[in-house]
C-alpha cells in the first residue's frame, strides 16, 4: 500500500487521535461544569435539569457528540463533494442577511424566525 493511502477495510475508529479527543472531552466537561457553577440554582441542583442553562448545555453536548461521530463515520469524498455547494449557500446567506436580516444590537447579521435566530456568519 502506498504511503498516504488508508486501508478501506480498516475501521475508522482505528484512526482516532486519542490525545486530541481526550483534550476535547476534558475541555468540554470543564466548560459544562463552569456553566453549572456560574448559574447554579439551589431549587434545581441536578446538572441534567433541562429547565436550567446547565441542563440545556448537556443537550447541546449530547447532540454535538452525535453529529460529530456521524461526520467522523462519513466517507471523506462525500464531504468534499458537498463543500462547494455548502460554500455557495453560505455566501448567498451572507448576502441575503444584508437585505432581509434582523438587526440585533446594532448589527444586521441575523435571520429571525420567531424567537429563534440564525447568524449565517457562524456557518461561514
Amino acid at each position: 500500500m502506498m504511503q498516504g493511502q488508508t486501508n478501506r477495510n480498516s475501521s475508522p475508529l482505528q484512526n482516532i487521535d486519542l490525545a486530541t479527543l481526550g483534550l476535547y472531552l476534558l475541555l468540554m466537561f470543564i466548560g459544562w461544569f463552569n456553566i453549572y457553577a456560574a448559574s447554579y440554582n439551589a431549587a434545581h441542583p441536578s446538572i441534567f435539569d433541562i429547565s436550567q442553562e446547565y441542563g440545556m448545555q448537556f443537550i447541546w453536548i449530547s447532540s454535538s457528540l452525535m453529529i460529530g461521530f456521524s461526520i467522523f463515520l462519513m466517507d471523506g469524498r462525500f464531504i468534499t463533494k458537498l463543500s462547494y455547494p455548502f460554500y455557495v449557500i453560505c455566501l448567498l446567506m451572507l448576502i441575503l442577511v444584508l437585505l432581509v436580516g434582523k438587526e440585533v444590537n446594532g448589527a444586521k447579521a441575523w435571520f429571525g424566525f420567531g424567537s429563534f435566530g440564525i447568524q449565517p456568519a457562524e456557518f461561514t
